[in-house]
């Protein structure tokens, strides 16, 4: 199970907040993590890319322990979808980049794939099937045809590209946190406040 946990991050004035805050709020802080954690896992699956679902539906969560909360994806390719791969890492689809901070996170992850290349032709074949990518139009009927030949080779030429070139990164599990991070360092304020 490849698995990425993310912490808060925020240097020593969000940690001795933490802390503070565990000693004299603990439930309660334990209650808006819990909320946060649940927020978190509903926004990455809205923000992952689906092409069957397989890795919105993997995106968990695990919210057992006190004060350690986890939102996680169980996929090996999770890590690749979230930062991208070869020569496009860190860079976002549609443009942008992936912020520095994670980048180091991210290493952890480069040249572990353990696919093998028939799943990954077989995963792109379907997406080209489904996405009629290879569908040719009869200038002469109007007709439009597939032929399984043009599927398996337009699978195999993005295939290619994609080895040669990689992918651009999709995040979806740092975008959720990012968005989350704040409001729940602004209620725990608020508990801390009372």
């Amino acid at each position: 199970m490849s698995q990425a946990n993310l912490e808060i991050i925020g240097g020593k004035a969000v940690r001795r907040m933490f802390d503070i805050a565990a000693q004299k709020i603990g439930p309660q802080l334990n209650k808006e993590m819990n909320a946060s954690a649940l927020t978190i896992e509903k926004t990455a699956k809205q923000l992952a890319p689906a092409n069957f679902g397989k890795l919105r539906q993997s995106i968990k969560h695990n919210i057992g322990e006190p004060l350690m909360k986890t939102v996680y994806s169980e996929l090996r390719y999770a890590p690749y979808v979230e930062f991208g791969t070869g020569r496009k890492v860190f860079q976002i689809k549609g443009g942008g980049q992936v912020n520095p901070k994670y980048h180091k996170f991210a290493a952890q992850f480069k040249g572990k794939g353990k696919g093998d290349y028939y799943d990954f032709l077989m995963a792109i074949l379907q997406w080209v099937e489904r996405k009629k990518l290879a569908q040719k139009t009869n200038p002469k009927t109007g007709r439009k045809r597939t032929s399984k030949n043009d599927v398996i080779r337009m699978a195999e030429f993005i295939a290619f590209k994609i080895i040669k070139n990689g992918v651009n990164a999709q995040p979806f599990l740092i975008p959720a946190y990012e968005m989350e991070k704040p409001k729940l360092i602004k209620r725990i304020q608020n508990l801390l406040k009372k």
